[in-house]
């Protein structure tokens, strides 16, 4: 037997097994029947072996969904490595071992999840380092970067069930694996309820020059107000002093965090980054802050803990030296932050980044993939179903090449095999003519507590906005700004709550002009669910 082969045989029988060799009292006697072979794995752990008791909570929790978990060691890659490879043991496990015993694995089991419990750059003396892979990065147009970036996605292999999700928990130490295994176990016992049906976006001025920052704000109007399904309900705050959306410059940290603490399904940022904080935005002259990393690692979501998205460069450099917490770390950290973070470690470009936030509103809200690692995968491989043409004028050789370095760029912080809580769906329908001064009549296929809302669309403002001072006190200024951003984002026309008969005509009070409107459907209980129609209101 060569040395590889072996190499690949001792890291099977050691995952398989997960214990020690049986002893001599331990062997069954040989009747003559071939005992039964191990359950095929689909989720796996990779970890050091300080922290598999703490990992125990979530195996019980996968086996739970019917899944086949098993862990494989740190110490156990390591202890074969010697002769599969030459190098020294006291080197540590390298990115190679780690993917050649994902592979091994990979090649006879239906593997689908792939969690790394380790900090690429351990923030503990001691502690043991769990590296990340390396991507090759294309370089940009007047930009200095590294030539290189860390990445989980080299342990993203094909298995027998197809290319596997990886997700990373980045702990140092055994309390924090407990806190993160606890934050996940709790997600998924929420009770539900609106969080479920709500999206919290984000923005920072882009910055780049007029085409580019008129591309970007067209685009993202585009998708608020056609793409993205009515049933959600859309909070925004654009970091632009000049836009309706935009919250006062002096608390757009404090804003982002009480909009998170609201709870929500999904909540995004697409702006610029750096390692520790999003962008700066001007006004007045004076320079103030989006939202950094303290900031943001305290804040604390109660129910309804979002995966977040950070389309910006650099938020999630999970390889700082001497441990530091990059953006994204410090809110997946939190035992009370997000779900699951998102984030690019290294620079990022404005056209992929685009192109990444339409494939995130195809694939998680209208596809919704069944787990978080599974919506990341559909995500980044939908990229080049998604393209911008008039974009691509910004992009630095082969657009296929940029796809590539952004589905490596962008790394997942939580479990891959984690369950998203997508509300359920509700048929509804309108009921006779809809024109004004009638009332809106729906059907709803639902018994059960509900709230109707008939609504605007997106792209609507219903009440007056006021001039924002451009000069006097800055105080006066902030706070038009703060009037305007709540007048802007209030799309609700009439609320009706309703205990309903499953099939039951609801009347909604008329609208209050001709136009597009849309009914939106939220039923509350244990099984919450949401369901909106599009209404054209005639004269």
């Amino acid at each position: 037997m060569n040395l590889a082969a072996y190499a690949i045989m001792t890291i099977l029988s050691l995952l398989l097994l997960e214990r020690s060799p049986p002893g001599p009292d331990d062997v069954a006697p040989d009747t003559g029947v071939v005992p039964d072979a191990p359950p095929p794995i689909d989720y796996l752990i990779i970890a050091p072996e300080a922290f598999r008791d703490e990992l125990e909570p979530l195996l019980t929790f996968h086996r739970g969904l019917g899944r086949t978990p098993s862990v494989l060691t740190l110490d156990a890659i390591t202890a074969m490595s010697p002769a599969a490879t030459g190098s020294p043991a006291s080197a540590g496990v390298t990115s190679d071992q780690i993917r050649n015993a994902v592979e091994a694995v990979a090649r006879d089991n239906p593997l689908r999840f792939l969690l790394l419990v380790g900090d690429p750059a351990p923030r503990r003396d001691g502690a043991p380092a769990l590296p990340a892979g390396v991507g090759r990065k294309v370089p940009y147009p007047g930009i200095v970067d590294d030539d290189t970036f860390p990445t989980d996605w080299t342990y993203s292999v094909e298995s027998r069930a197809g290319r596997v999700a990886v997700g990373r928990f980045p702990v140092s130490t055994e309390a924090e694996v407990t806190a993160m295994v606890d934050k996940t176990l709790r997600y998924a016992q929420d009770a539900g309820g609106p969080w479920q049906r709500r999206l919290a976006l984000f923005g920072g001025p882009a910055n780049f020059n007029p085409f580019v920052d008129a591309l970007i704000e067209s685009e993202t109007t585009r998708l608020l107000d056609e793409a993205i399904p009515y049933e959600f309900d859309v909070d925004f705050v654009f970091a632009k002093p000049s836009s309706a959306y935009a919250w006062r410059p002096d608390d757009l940290g404090g804003k982002i965090g009480r909009e998170l603490s609201e709870g929500a399904l999904f909540a995004a940022y697409f702006g610029h980054g750096m390692p520790t904080a999003l962008d700066l935005v001007e006004f007045r002259d004076r320079y103030y802050s989006i939202g950094d990393a303290e900031q943001l690692a305290n804040i604390s979501i109660p129910n309804g803990k979002p995966i977040f998205f950070a389309l910006a460069c650099h938020t999630g450099a999970f390889d700082q030296k001497g441990g530091a917490l990059s953006l994204a770390e410090g809110l997946f950290l939190n035992p009370n932050g997000p779900i699951a973070v998102v984030a690019s470690s290294r620079t990022s470009h404005p056209y992929g980044n685009a192109v990444l936030g339409r494939a995130m509103v195809a694939e998680l809200l209208i596809g919704r993939p069944a787990t978080v690692g599974e919506a990341v995968l559909a995500v980044k491989r939908a990229m080049g179903r998604h393209r911008m043409f008039v974009g691509e004028v910004l992009v630095p050789g082969d657009v296929r090449t940029l796809f590539e370095e952004h589905a490596a760029l962008y790394n997942l912080l939580g479990d891959p095999g984690l369950p998203i809580r997508y509300p359920g769906g509700l048929r509804v329908e309108t009921e006779g003519p809809t024109r004004v001064g009638l009332p809106i009549r729906i059907r709803v296929e639902h018994a059960g507590k509900t709230t109707i809302t008939l609504e605007t669309r997106r792209k609507e403002i219903r009440g007056a906005l006021e001039p924002v001072p451009a000069t006097g006190a800055v105080e006066d200024a902030f706070a038009a700004m703060a009037r305007n951003h709540d007048v802007a984002i209030d799309k609700v026309v009439h609320r009706v709550d309703a205990d309903l008969r499953s099939g039951e005509v609801v009347s909604m009070p008329p609208a209050p002009g001709a136009g597009s409107y849309v009914v939106k459907v939220f039923a509350h209980g244990p099984h919450s669910a949401a369901g909106s129609v599009l209404v054209e209101v005639g004269p």
